[in-house]
């Protein structure tokens, strides 16, 4: 490319070592843009490895592709209501705390993805009493990442009740205590916008 735009505008002497300076730096930006195009998939990719590797407790789930348009991934991560949060079941331990934030770090270097939070509880209780558990959990996450700089236009926040267990509450009619601490959970879903996506997500 520089070789390519040196010829089409070199004259002789300063002439062309003018026209060099003239042209590098729009070079330079092009160049910088499509590098930074190209990397950006793999860095959300990759990043989130990273927050998983240093946060025990916290999962990803297999990557998905959105059945929508068949090109954007989105990364699932997932931590239970003990990694996440106190005795309460709804307030954020200082182990929570450090995750989210941790969490928070990456988004702020991909300013672009969005993420839906999405709160759980198991079985245990009445609907009502679940629904209004699980969301506070995805109010205390969401509102930790507002208050550590994430753009709250870029959240949906959304609580789930005992709807879409992970595993079993009972089993053959007994409790099942590992099932419901698993279905006790938050996911955090991180996805790249479309178009269609509204401004405003945080519900």
């Amino acid at each position: 490319m520089l070789l390519s735009l040196g010829l089409a505008g070199a004259g002789q002497g300063s002439d062309n070592d003018a026209y060099i300076r003239e042209v590098t730096p729009e070079v330079r930006e092009l160049v910088a843009n499509v590098e930074e195009y190209e990397r950006d998939p793999v860095e959300l990719s990759q990043l989130v490895q990273d927050v998983v590797a240093h946060n025990e407790g916290l999962m990803l789930q297999e990557p998905e592709t959105d059945a929508a348009d068949g090109e954007h991934e989105r990364f699932v991560l997932s931590a239970t209501s003990d990694t996440l949060f106190g005795s309460d079941g709804k307030t954020l331990s200082e182990g929570g705390q450090a995750i989210l934030g941790h969490l928070a770090e990456l988004l702020s270097e991909l300013p672009e993805v969005l993420v839906d939070v999405m709160g759980y509880t198991d079985s245990t209780g009445t609907k009502e009493q679940n629904q209004e558990v699980s969301d506070a959990r995805a109010e205390a996450v969401t509102s930790y990442l507002v208050d550590n700089g994430i753009n709250g236009a870029r959240i949906l926040s959304k609580g789930l009740g005992e709807s879409q267990p992970v595993a079993p509450n009972e089993i053959d009619g007994n409790d099942n205590p590992e099932g419901r601490a698993k279905n006790r959970r938050v996911e955090i879903i991180l996805s790249s916008p479309r178009e269609e996506e509204p401004q405003e997500r945080v519900q």
